[in-house]
């Protein structure tokens, strides 16, 4: 059984969440550059858009460094094959959420690597390392006659004119390495930082179960810091005199190693044992995400109410009670069964259609990365997970609406073609065509994806569609009231059909000519009696 968590624990590290994203740099830093593994889908950036992800993150993320804010996008934009969160996983989120002490003692660590540079540490095991050039050999050469010069030069001062050209030699060196390394002046510092939080962390035996063989990678790497520690700059300082020793002691530095060539013979022993490591730099870089994505999920659970645990089940059905979309404000909770069909979703402009599909595609994404819902209880099969919700012209790739739609309804289709079951959210589809073959298109298109093992969420306004689907789909509906010439929308998902429309309405409340209202309302009114054809 788990403990009641105290009501007066310190919750101040769990309540805080980020204002500082810079989502360029989670994407390209470390997401982008990692090679598919085992899992079972790769979020697409399209069904990315269409959920909102880049706020669903920055409401998830309460990590506390810009390693586990790497590693939680990641986690988030992929679908495992078996859930990440095993028991062991569980019971260290337990104790985060349980024991103060330890809470606090991870968060010390964590922030130690929450500096903007930390989002460069991913190049140092994905990207290869720069290659020596063949002449490099000469500069252990270069080093030995330039001290045999310096030496000679107070006993033979004529030597110093045949030291000037070798100095001026030796700073091109320097330059030139200077330029070659640039790329590693962010992460080389912050691999010291990293090996320093994950061998703390490692003192924690909770944490023995992320990786039982870190402490061999932490090993590995620390016999790279003192090397590394060479190539830091570090400029802060408390006040102004300080700050001109620093730089006056940093200038002469800069001149000894021009002058030996230290730092092409540092980098190019680094360099080597570096792309041996890469595996045990990937190790702490993992090792320290993880423990901090555990930390957010943590938090994300002490500081939300109506959070659950999905349970994932081997039927081709979903139940979930009190769902509600994390990113609304005081958003109202419905419930929901589907068994064995898929459900078509009719209702008003504004009555919470799409807000209701979205919710179920963000809570189905938190149930597969988090082991998270924003309900009451969630029951789903494992599944992958397509959409398409928000379609816009692509003015400069020169392809229309209704083309953009095409393209779209392709890939879900192609990945509905999986023998693993697809959760499928569609927003009111082909809206760029014309009325009869939009219901031509949609019906044949939503009676496949059904006939495919997959799961269907389905928006329309069309109840032609609605005639033509109702024994394959699960029909609901959101309505309203209008009253005093105002429309009120409960937001709670109803059974059945839809009988309410508001779109004329709502031209009447937002001022438009009585005669375009009137005349709008005997049209419908004609077209509903069946006189006029569309």
């Amino acid at each position: 059984m788990k403990k009641k968590l105290s009501k007066n624990r310190n919750t101040s590290e769990l309540q805080e969440i980020k204002n500082d994203f810079t989502f360029d740099l989670l994407a390209e830093s470390f997401f982008r550059n990692k090679k598919d593994g085992n899992e079972l889908q790769v979020i697409t950036d399209r069904t990315c858009d269409d959920l909102d992800f880049d706020d669903l993150f920055c409401f998830v993320d309460r990590t506390k460094s810009k390693v586990g804010q790497q590693f939680l996008y990641d986690r988030l934009r992929r679908i495992p094959e078996v859930s990440y969160y095993t028991e062991s996983k569980q019971n260290i989120i337990n104790r985060i959420l349980e024991d103060e002490a330890f809470r606090g003692r991870i968060v010390r660590s964590l922030t130690k690597l929450d500096n903007h540079n930390n989002y460069h540490i991913p190049t140092l095991f994905q990207e290869k390392c720069k290659t020596t050039p063949k002449w490099f050999f000469a500069i252990k050469y270069l080093v030995f006659a330039t001290i045999l010069l310096i030496c000679l030069s107070f006993i033979f001062p004529v030597l110093i004119f045949v030291l000037a050209p070798l100095v001026f030699v030796n700073v091109l060196i320097h330059l030139w390495n200077k330029n070659n390394i640039s790329i590693y002046i962010n992460s080389l510092p912050q691999l010291v930082t990293l090996c320093n939080v994950a061998e703390t962390l490692a003192k924690e035996s909770i944490f023995d179960s992320i990786n039982p063989n870190i402490k061999d990678s932490i090993s590995i790497i620390s016999r790279l810091k003192t090397k590394i520690r060479f190539f830091i700059i570090n400029n802060e300082s408390h006040n102004e005199i300080a700050q001109a020793m620093i730089v006056t002691v940093e200038l002469l530095v800069e001149l000894i190693k021009m002058l030996f060539l230290i730092e092409p013979l540092l980098f190019l022993s680094i360099a080597k044992k570096l792309e041996r490591s890469k595996g045990d730099i990937e190790n702490l870089f993992n090792y320290v995400g993880e423990i901090d994505t555990l930390y957010s999920v943590a938090a994300l659970k002490g500081t939300n109410k109506n959070i659950c645990e999905p349970k994932i089940t081997q039927n081709n059905s979903i139940t979930v009670k009190k769902l509600r979309h994390p990113l609304m404000i005081n958003c109202i909770e419905n419930d929901m069964t589907l068994n064995g069909k898929s459900m078509l979703l009719t209702g008003s402009n504004m009555s919470g259609k799409t807000t209701f599909i979205r919710a179920i595609g963000i809570n189905t994404l938190t149930a597969f990365t988090l082991n998270t819902c924003f309900a009451e209880s969630f029951e789903l099969p494992q599944m992958r997970l397509s959409t398409v919700i928000r379609i816009s012209d692509d003015l400069i790739g020169n392809k229309s609406y209704y083309f953009e739609e095409v393209e779209a309804m392709k890939e879900v289709l192609e990945s509905s073609k999986s023998k693993q079951r697809s959760l499928i959210i569609l927003d009111e589809i082909f809206k760029g065509t014309n009325t009869i073959e939009r219901i031509s298109v949609a019906k044949a298109v939503l009676s496949y994806l059904s006939s495919h093992n997959n799961i269907v969420f389905a928006s329309t306004h069309d109840m032609e569609l609605v005639d033509m689907l109702k024994q394959e789909y699960n029909l609901c509906h959101f309505s309203e009231q209008v009253s005093q010439n105002k429309i009120i929308f409960d937001y709670k998902l109803k059974t059945g059909c839809s009988t309410t429309r508001n779109a004329i309405k709502i031209l009447e409340i937002n001022g438009y000519p009585t005669k375009i209202v009137n005349e709008a309302n005997e049209i419908a009114g004609t077209i509903s009696k069946g006189s006029l054809t569309i």
